[in-house]
């Protein structure tokens, strides 16, 4: 066997890191698990029908978490012929376990480890369902797993139960004097990941405190209004489908909804479309 000579060695050392890149390339781009959340079909919140059952997954991190949930689902005014189904997913990090921890909660009767999770978050949401009879239905879920891959539980649940809407909770969250109080970079890591993968559409929750407002004295005639709902409306996708929810919300009398919409003059389009949509709603 002869020596390799530098020239011959240079060749083959290119040539090893060139197959080492096209190959990494094409992984990359015929990766199937990039593309299994995909579904056959739009779904969204804009592309249901009128009064047709809303499906949300709502991710709970914290206990702070809940309330924060339960006060936007109560504003979206579920009723028996505009109905929910929840599915709630309570999301904790493993610690000291070989393996995660699926467990949906209406088929649980003991865990393997003999541990109640999530106590807190049952009796909140069951509860809230038990207040909307027959206009929510809620099915809750604890996932224990590491962090970087919460958002394969997050999105396989929302792909198995053909939800329209994942609600996320914000990775900040602030004291009432306005100051930061925590900054999560691993829930920001996790969101991140999910807008990325997910088969319906997703909206973050930033709890600034308390939606409810203190009761206003009702009139004989009418409900007095309990929440004020704004959006904002620029065009494309996403605001549509902010509009599609709001107007969901709007068809209660006790919410008042404001659209502030900014467009240029020439944008004649997305007027009309806009007009269209609130004139055939109201």
């Amino acid at each position: 066997m002869q020596p390799l000579n530098e020239e011959i060695y240079a060749i083959n050392v290119l040539g090893i890191l060139m197959i080492a890149c096209v190959v990494s390339l094409l992984l990359k781009h015929f990766n199937i698990s990039s593309k299994k959340y995909g579904g056959y079909e739009q779904r969204n919140v804009a592309c249901l029908k009128p009064n047709s059952e809303l499906r949300i997954l709502a991710c709970i991190h914290k206990q702070n978490n809940i309330s924060a949930v339960i006060n936007f689902l109560d504003a979206c005014c579920p009723t028996k012929e505009s109905p929910i189904s929840l599915y709630v997913l309570h999301l904790i990090e493993m610690f000291g376990q070989a393996a995660p921890i699926f467990i949906s909660h209406r088929m649980q009767t003991k865990t393997l480890s003999n541990c109640s999770y999530s106590e807190d978050m049952l009796l909140s949401f069951l509860q809230f369902e038990r207040d909307f009879s027959e206009a929510v239905t809620v099915q809750p879920f604890t996932a224990i797993s590491p962090t970087k891959s919460m958002h394969e539980d997050t999105c396989t649940l929302a792909l198995d139960r053909a939800t329209s809407l994942i609600i996320l909770p914000f990775h900040r969250h602030w004291t009432l004097d306005g100051s930061i109080k925590s900054d999560d970079r691993a829930i920001r890591s996790l969101n991140i990941s999910v807008l990325e993968k997910a088969p319906c559409s997703v909206g973050i929750l930033i709890n600034r405190g308390p939606l409810r407002q203190l009761a206003l004295e009702k009139n004989s005639s009418s409900e007095a209004v309990q929440y004020k709902v704004a959006l904002i409306f620029l065009g494309g996708e996403d605001d549509r489908e902010a509009l599609a929810l709001t107007l969901r919300m709007a068809a209660d009398p006790s919410i008042s909804l404001t659209v502030f919409y900014f467009t240029t003059s020439r944008d004649c389009e997305a007027q009309s479309m806009l007009r269209k949509t609130l004139a055939d709603k109201f």
